[in-house]
């Protein structure tokens, strides 16, 4: 990759698939697009991140958050593959991130972000179709849920595609658990609610939760859950009559 950098800002060059992407912004506001070879030249070290948005201003927006006091918090995933396609980018996340339906009618509205309609059309197409096949029960009911660059999760997932386990693939931080579906495996899991915490993630260092968890109602930890995917602990494997909290392959060898 080939990088150019300024202050709050980054441009990429990623020679394993002929693409280039710039980031600018903190945490007030942050951007992230796919630009074009020419856009990416025009860009200068030293440029002042007012001068690397008037250049890329118009590219295609993979991401945005904003947090300006102006209103509530927010973020926006234009491009759900933006993790994998810029995994050098450090994004800003603010407040609660749009759902599909609402990021899909703000691409369709706003001329900016006409650029995005054909690949939020097609995902958009796919998730219907997905829908419609999962409630005439063609698709497997197994969920897999998981974070990516986690390596237990990589183990986990590489152990199902090896034993030919048909699986949804499901992001624990973009497609977090709900508070309904949190409660429904604690109660088909068996385990103690303890159990489904990310006890050496950093949010649950950060909030204490050591400490604070055995104070707090069965309620109170179901919300907190909820409100973070970080916060469960992965891999999870969801099948019919039963859930796997964390690897062990000898109990998931025993239940798939």
């Amino acid at each position: 990759m080939t990088f150019k950098t300024g202050s709050s800002w980054k441009a990429c060059f990623d020679d394993t698939n002929g693409r280039y992407f710039c980031e600018y912004g903190g945490t007030m506001a942050y951007d992230l697009y796919e630009i074009t070879k020419e856009q990416f030249d025009r860009i200068t070290e030293g440029m002042t991140e007012y001068e690397v948005y008037k250049i890329v201003d118009g590219g295609r927006h993979l991401f945005m958050s904003a947090d300006d006091r102006c209103g509530p918090p927010y973020s926006i995933a234009f491009d759900d593959d933006y993790e994998k396609l810029c995994p050098w980018a450090k994004v800003m996340k603010a407040g609660r991130t749009w759902s599909d339906e609402l990021t899909d009618a703000a691409v369709e509205i706003f001329a900016s972000e006409e650029n995005n309609r054909e690949q939020r059309r097609k995902k958009r197409e796919e998730r219907q179709k997905k829908q419609k096949e999962q409630q005439q029960g063609r698709i497997c009911p197994m969920q897999f849920i998981c974070y990516p660059k986690c390596t237990t999760c990589q183990k986990a997932k590489k152990w199902l595609d090896a034993n030919g386990v048909a699986y949804d693939e499901r992001h624990i931080k973009d497609d977090k658990p709900t508070l309904a579906e949190l409660k429904a495996w604690h109660k088909q899991s068996g385990l103690p609610l303890k159990k489904f915490f990310n006890t050496s993630g950093l949010q649950y260092k950060e909030l204490h939760l050591k400490d604070k968890l055995p104070t707090m109602s069965e309620e109170e930890q179901f919300k907190l859950l909820a409100s973070d995917g970080m916060l469960v602990k992965r891999p999870l494997l969801v099948g019919d009559g039963f859930v796997l909290v964390g690897f062990k392959e000898e109990e998931w060898k025993a239940r798939v």
